[in-house]
Formats: structure tokens, sequence, C-alpha cells
């Protein structure tokens, strides 16, 4: 009996909770809010803790820590492809992660999500008036 396989308290094993229920502190994605300069400005500061130290300040994928990546660089936020995507993809890459890019879900609550999102829009739209 004592080598017998069991569940142990504390001891790891987890069942599955069941189906259609959700987690205590799940709330709904609020979806994007209205711009405005507060919500940029929000953005401004979370990219700049989040997601500037891969992408660069400014969007262009050039950093310290992207010079030093060996597999595969961060791409340019400005590139035609990436600046091509909707609001609801890029918080999706934000949220889910793509590539070697991990999700920030954890890091990022969803307002803040679309204030990176708003402000990464504002990054390409200066960028491209140089």
């Amino acid at each position: 009996m004592i080598d017998q396989p069991k569940a142990l308290p504390y001891g790891g094993e987890m069942r599955a909770p069941p189906a259609g229920t959700v987690r205590r502190d799940w709330q709904p994605d609020p979806g994007m809010p209205p711009i405005t300069r507060a919500l940029i400005e929000r953005g401004r500061n979370r990219y700049g803790i989040v997601c500037a130290t891969c992408h660069g300040t400014d969007g262009n994928g050039d950093s310290l820590v992207a010079r030093n990546m060996a597999r595969r660089k961060p791409p340019s936020l400005h590139e035609p492809r990436i600046a091509a995507l909707s609001n609801d993809e890029v918080h999706r890459v934000i949220e889910d992660g793509y590539g070697l890019m991990p999700s920030y879900a954890v890091l990022l609550p969803p307002a803040d999500r679309w204030a990176v999102v708003a402000y990464v829009k504002t990054l390409d739209v200066a960028w491209r008036m140089r």
C-alpha cells in the first residue's frame, strides 16, 4: 500500500477545472478605448518599460538587447507588414506572443495593452512623417 499510485496533499497533482468555469480574477477585455493624450502617454510609459528593450525606443528594432540576439532580431515596427497590422492584431501579438517574442499578458493588463497599441500606431505615424 505504501508504493501504490495516489495523489498526496500538496503533491502537485492538479485536476482539470470543470468545463465552462472561469477564473475568479478574469475580466472581459474592454476593447480599444477612445484615443486620448492620456492613453498615448500611458502607452509610451508601458512601451518604454516592456517593449523598448528589444524593439528600440523609436520602434526600429535597434536596441542593445536586439544587437546581442543571436537567433533572430526583433523586427522594426515600421516594416510595412507590421505597420499594416490592425489594432486587434497588434493587441493579440502583445497578449499571445509571436515567434520568439513571449506573451506579455502577465506584465500588461488589457488596458495597458491597448495603450501600447495606441502608442505603437502613433510611433508609426511619426516615423512616416520624417
